[in-house]
């Protein structure tokens, strides 16, 4: 009888080597028919390899993966998916100048008579799509590259869901830029998934999402399998210390003191359709946040503020300098540097290695007479891999086989080179792990108190309250209030978020930098 008679999938004892190296040692589970298995792992634990070579993308160094009683034999996505394996990568998999409709039906088109393509009904099923994903608001005839993160999260869902031959799917960090209301839908779609018997491997570092809707676990640990449990029998505590090989406990550190002086001041800052009038300040040394739910600005702002917007409009003064909009070059001259929320896209060049990327924004600094100083870069980088213990053979090392913490940190490392004043975090810790977000959430901190103004966009709330003096909340690109002290928690954040409460954005003068977003 077949190895995987009666299961969705069974991996049976599963190894990779890159390079010589082993990510992966000799891995077994099984997930049943409707079944919901969790992976979790710190970052380069191999839990993304394992889910790439189950999806056909790599072949292992040894071992079988069964999937409904057939092996797969041949290590391709198209192979993997013609068995019934759906992968829904960490990172965005979508094609940029193609239509939302396009980008679902990649590789899998409806046609009508003469083998031409049926735009109309695979627009439809589509929006049929989106509108069950509670995701309307994206029209299926929209230019992915036009689309925000989220937007785009929910695209790669949809195309999981296109295909009804599905057996398992796999969705690696699935949530990474998703607010709490968005979050439910997804666990909604997943139960929906489970009812018609459809298996679902679920991979994310937030532990409380695990445990909530997975039933089984199982941890990775240096590549190594170190156990297997009921959800409902795992406290996030435990998940944690099996994940890391001790108690681990998730702290915010102390949030820095802001000084006095104004590092960055907004006022009336619009963009057609997209910001409202934002006015705000953040003073020098301050951890600033901006909240909303998906679609609210967030990310417009930071990108307005950094001179991607072009069609952006108001005032923006750094230390008392007014900065022109519109100039991503005079944004990083001026001080600010960003650190995208679409990390790949926009933030890393994933086909390029740490050297060219850390000195990517900054290369001015280290030309001489028209003469690239390499060995000054070299140093630059090897300090920023010190310090940041970015986890690499060498700096020829080519991102695309970094880990999300990884490449996040050498994303961070291009920004701080540029010796900013002001520097954005957009989702900072999307795709990191317990123990590397902990390190972040210090990072942040350190650097407000050596005078550096930061401003937090977080979906994650307790991010939010957990290392921000004061919230700009946004609703629909307007700024609701400006929180500070006690009234920063849970509740009147989303108060404000959805507008079912506003206090107006306060002076800024008169606030002493009163921010918002």
């Amino acid at each position: 009888m077949p190895e995987g008679t009666g299961q969705a999938l069974a991996v049976k004892g599963v190894s990779k080597d890159f390079s010589g190296v082993r990510v992966l040692s000799d891995v077994s589970l099984s997930v049943g028919p409707g079944e919901v298995l969790g992976v979790i792992g710190e970052n380069g634990a191999g839990k993304s390899t394992l889910l790439k070579i189950v999806g056909g993308v790599y072949s292992p160094t040894g071992g079988e993966v069964w999937i409904g009683g057939t092996r797969l034999a041949e290590y391709d996505p198209q192979a993997a998916r013609s068995l019934g394996v759906t992968l829904i990568p960490q990172e965005f998999n979508l094609v940029g100048d193609l239509a939302v409709f396009e980008n679902i039906f990649l590789g899998q088109e409806l046609r009508q008579r003469f083998a031409l393509l049926d735009k109309r009904r695979m627009a439809k099923t589509s929006s049929d799509l989106l509108a069950r994903l509670k995701a309307d608001d994206i029209d299926p005839w929209t230019k992915v590259d036009a689309l925000s993160a989220a937007q785009k999260q929910m695209v790669e869902i949809a195309k999981a869901l296109v295909n009804e031959n599905s057996r398992v799917i796999i969705m690696d960090e699935p949530t990474t830029v998703l607010n709490q209301a968005e979050v439910e839908v997804l666990f909604n779609a997943i139960r929906d998934l489970k009812a018609h018997g459809v298996a679902v491997i679920y991979v994310s570092h937030k532990l409380r999402e695990v445990k909530a809707i997975c039933d089984r676990v199982l941890v990775l640990r240096d590549g190594n399998p170190v156990g297997v449990g009921l959800a409902a029998n795992l406290t996030e505590r435990q998940m944690a210390a099996s994940m890391v090989g001790r108690e681990l406990n998730q702290v915010f550190p102390e949030k820095a003191e802001p000084m006095a002086e104004t590092a960055l001041r907004v006022e009336g800052l619009s963009a057609p359709g997209l910001l409202r009038d934002l006015s705000f300040e953040v003073r020098k040394g301050e951890v600033f946040g901006l909240a909303g739910l998906m679609g609210a600005g967030r990310t417009e702002t930071a990108e307005a503020l950094m001179g991607l917007m072009k069609r952006a409009r108001g005032r923006v003064s750094v230390y008392g300098e007014e900065m022109p909009l519109g100039n991503p070059a005079r944004a990083v001259a001026a001080g600010l540097a960003y650190l995208s929320e679409d990390r790949q896209g926009k933030g890393i060049l994933v086909k390029s290695d740490i050297l060219e990327n850390v000195t990517l924004s900054s290369m001015s600094e280290y030309v001489s007479r028209w003469l690239i100083d390499n060995r000054k870069r070299r140093r630059a980088a090897e300090r920023y891999v010190e310090e940041f213990s970015i986890r690499a053979a060498d700096l020829a090392a080519n991102l695309e086989f970094f880990s999300g913490g990884n490449q996040q940190k050498v994303s961070l490392a291009k920004c701080l080179d540029t010796r900013p004043k002001i520097i954005i975090f957009d989702e900072p810790t999307r795709g990191i792990d317990i123990r590397a977000k902990a390190d972040i959430y210090t990072f942040i901190q350190t650097l407000a108190r050596d005078g550096l103004a930061c401003i937090l966009i977080s979906s994650e709330l307790e991010e939010i309250i957990g290392l921000c003096r004061r919230v700009a909340v946004l609703h629909e690109g307007e700024i609701t209030g400006i929180l500070e002290g006690d009234e920063i928690n849970e509740e009147e954040i989303m108060l404000h978020a959805t507008k079912l409460k506003t206090s107006g954005s306060r002076a800024p003068a008169a606030a002493g930098a009163e921010g918002g977003r």
